[in-house]
């Protein structure tokens, strides 16, 4: 049995699908920051009501443990995104699916800083402040994450025969 390609990607020349790869990263990492965005909607809806029963209680290492889980989470996200793109510049099979995860997966990897954004907020203190950087660090990887038109040079000596998957 043959694989079955989509007409359009087989008759298309490399700068075409590397383009067509550009918009798919790109709108789908915008995907992410808006699933990032409703996320802390919600976290801060919930919270609302968290702060206006919360009594102040003395510092945990609960709140070192999640601020060091935030650390955690952005080195790993940051580093996972530069040896990614490392990857793609270095190895050209495949070139537009690594391309994709380079980007697309960091966002989404970040975009976990939100739940432990709630779970502070919840179990130590629903102070903005205090919740903030827990916020700020999905928009920022994500906004770092946006694959921009320069990148596509990445793309000028990838193999004839290779296509994007289904967008």
């Amino acid at each position: 049995m043959h694989p079955t390609f989509d007409p359009d990607s087989t008759s298309l020349d490399r700068s075409q699908r590397a383009h067509r790869c550009l918009v798919r990263s790109r709108s789908h990492v915008l995907n992410v920051l808006v699933a990032v965005g409703l996320s802390i909607a919600v976290s801060g809806w919930l919270l609302r009501a968290r702060a206006q029963a919360w009594q102040p209680r003395p510092a945990s290492s609960l709140s070192e443990v999640l601020y060091g889980a935030l650390g955690v989470l952005t080195a790993a996200s940051y580093v996972a995104r530069r040896v990614l793109q490392a990857r793609v510049s270095r190895d050209h099979q495949g070139s537009n699916s690594r391309f994709y995860w380079s980007h697309v997966g960091p966002a989404a990897a970040a975009s976990l800083a939100v739940p432990l954004g709630l779970a502070y907020g919840w179990l130590v203190s629903p102070r903005l402040d205090a919740i903030a950087p827990f916020w700020a660090v999905p928009f920022v990887i994500g906004f770092l994450c946006l694959p921009r038109q320069s990148e596509l040079a990445t793309f000028e000596t990838t193999s004839p025969d290779e296509g994007l998957t289904s967008s």
